[in-house]
């Protein structure tokens, strides 16, 4: 009688491959519910009513009826999908097992093409746990399969392994590991855990947090920096700034998943790239807005607690809303940065003047413009036609092109005028230094739209800023110039 080798006997087992988070790096429903509340709202509570009557898979038909994953941009993982390449190369049977509904796991399969069939939540029973087991024995039994093996990733697959005949783990975590070890020595191992504080620091977005130094301008202008008390108000008000706008970009960023997908380089976002679970992003948003509010509610004045309220607000409907406006995204854009500034003045208490207001305002409108011009700019170079997620079209590049710069200009302007009034007198007896800021700040302004004009300024003029080595040099020297103005003041106040 013939001895059956075991690549005979592998041959003859079904593999069973499970979907979310084994074959993609994602949750698929997870994803879907953010979409959809951001769609509809109306439409996601019919889908919470439907499982608080009918449970999660008619939750999940409600929800698939209404989302379609995009899933030509779906972060599957390589590893999977070339480990199913080897198992059908050897013959072997491949089978979609997944609690998802059966019309994503539909779409996945036709989208992939190295499924023999799909088993997945119909609208009435969830596959999971044990109801997948149930479901992966009849198909066995229908199909005259007596052992099967099953590729998964999470503790709710555990009872199908202790039946499978190999037990195939993705990126298992250590418990998960040592519970399958307890039972079964696996078969193969599929990819690595990686450590979720990198994508968890990648989603604040620290690089960001410079933006807020503008809360300390005020003190800079009213010739302050040397009052402790002062300084710490604003250093506080750095601090809450930093956790309200990390916490916006992550809602930002779970909201625009699928539009970042389809973005060449914000793809790599954690929550688009999978890095990090979509999951995690409400949690983290509410404990990061709580921390800030907290903070400054127990510790500065409440008109800044307002200010920041009014940030966050501001914020979330720019990201959710206003960004798809022309011109008004860009205003508020502007306007974003403008109101970092007035908070600094409501943390210290100092009062701005109504120059520093105007010249900041046009500055901003001007490095907002930027910030369109440089993705226009790139999607002119792929021959697109339209801003992912914006309301611009290429054509306007020529609108932003003039609008921008003048933008900047007035900036100076506005530089220049104050420097020869009356106020500018009252702090610096000698103010012909700053005369000098007016032309490094036009170069500068010059520079950064040449550089977007040839395709070489990042997306953000800010932090494009702090990683420009003259940037950096034409900030020394506007600081040194300050610093001068203000010695000759002394030196003038002390003079016999």
């Amino acid at each position: 009688m013939p001895v059956a080798t075991p690549l005979a006997a592998a041959t003859a087992r079904v593999l069973f491959v499970d979907l979310d988070g084994t074959l993609t790096r994602i949750d698929l429903l997870h994803e879907a519910v953010l979409v959809l509340f951001k769609q509809s709202p109306r439409v996601f509570l019919h889908a919470l009513l439907r499982l608080a009557h009918h449970g999660r898979a008619a939750f999940k038909r409600a929800i698939s009826e209404a989302v379609t994953p995009e899933i030509g941009e779906l972060p599957f993982r390589d590893e999977v999908l070339e480990f199913i390449s080897e198992q059908r190369q050897l013959g072997r049977k491949v089978i979609l097992a997944t609690t998802s509904d059966s019309a994503w796991a539909q779409s996945v399969a036709d989208e992939l093409r190295v499924f023999d069939g799909i088993l997945a939540s119909d609208g009435a029973s969830n596959l999971k746990g044990i109801d997948k087991l149930a479901a992966i024995q009849t198909y066995c039994r229908e199909h005259g399969y007596i052992e099967f093996d099953y590729v998964g990733d999470s503790h709710a697959d555990l009872p199908i392994w202790r039946q499978a005949r190999g037990a195939y783990l993705v990126a298992p975590s250590r418990r998960l590991l040592r519970k399958v070890s307890e039972f079964a020595e696996p078969a193969r191992i599929l990819g690595t855990r990686s450590a979720l504080i990198r994508p968890i620091m990648a989603a604040l977005r620290p690089q960001q947090w410079v933006k807020n130094v503008l809360v300390f301008v005020p003190l800079v202008t009213s010739h302050k920096v040397l009052h402790f008390s002062l300084v710490m108000a604003a250093a506080i008000a750095f601090v809450c700034f930093c956790s309200c706008a990390s916490a916006v970009y992550i809602l930002n960023d779970l909201a625009d998943i699928n539009a970042d997908r389809r973005h060449p380089a914000k793809r790599k976002r954690p929550f688009a790239s999978g890095a990090l679970p979509a999951s995690w992003g409400g949690p983290l948003a509410s404990g990061l807005l709580i921390a800030g509010f907290s903070v400054a509610a127990l510790t500065l004045p409440l008109g800044f607690l307002a200010t920041l309220a009014v940030y966050f607000a501001t914020t979330c409907a720019y990201s959710f809303c206003v960004k798809r406006v022309v011109m008004l995204d860009v205003l508020t854009l502007a306007g974003l940065y403008s109101i970092r500034v007035f908070a600094g003045g409501t943390a210290t208490g100092i009062v701005l003047s109504e120059w520093l207001m105007a010249f900041s305002m046009f500055l901003f409108v001007s490095l907002a413009f930027a910030k369109r011009y440089a993705e226009l700019e790139r999607l002119s170079r792929t021959n697109e036609a339209t801003a992912c997620g914006r309301g611009y079209r290429v054509p306007d590049i020529g609108l932003i092109e003039s609008t921008g710069p003048a933008s900047g200009y007035i900036a100076v302007l506005v530089l220049a005028l104050y420097v020869n009034g009356q106020q500018m007198k009252s702090l610096y007896a000698n103010p012909w230094p700053l005369w000098l800021l007016c032309p490094v700040l036009m170069y500068w302004i010059s520079r950064v739209w040449i550089k977007a004009k040839r395709g070489e300024l990042s997306e953000d003029p800010i932090v494009f800023a702090l990683r420009d080595r003259v940037s950096i040099c034409l900030g020394v020297i506007v600081a040194a110039l300050l610093v001068v103005a203000s010695v000759l003041r002394t030196w003038e106040s002390i003079a016999p």
